[in-house]
């Protein structure tokens, strides 16, 4: 994994930054590739590779579950 800022596209994670609430986009893919397919002709899903999705899908729920185990600011029930 690595962290890249991408430039020149918007995902659905903008707004919420932009509320100033954490978010991510997780994607596979180079920029390149992400800004040629994203909101064109050739965004379907037969262009996405499965077992990626699959991993991402992992990743995402490995993130909730840590997430769920962690306390809640404030003192509240987690």
């Amino acid at each position: 994994l690595e962290r890249s800022d991408l430039n020149g596209g918007d995902s659905d994670s903008s707004s919420f930054r932009g509320a100033d609430v954490p978010a991510e986009t997780i994607f596979s893919g180079t920029e390149e590739e992400i800004f040629a397919i994203i909101h064109s002709e050739r965004d379907v899903l037969a262009v996405f590779d499965i077992a990626n999705l699959k991993q991402a899908y992992r990743l995402i729920l490995a993130l909730l579950r840590d997430l769920s185990a962690q306390p809640l600011l404030g003192g509240g029930q987690g």
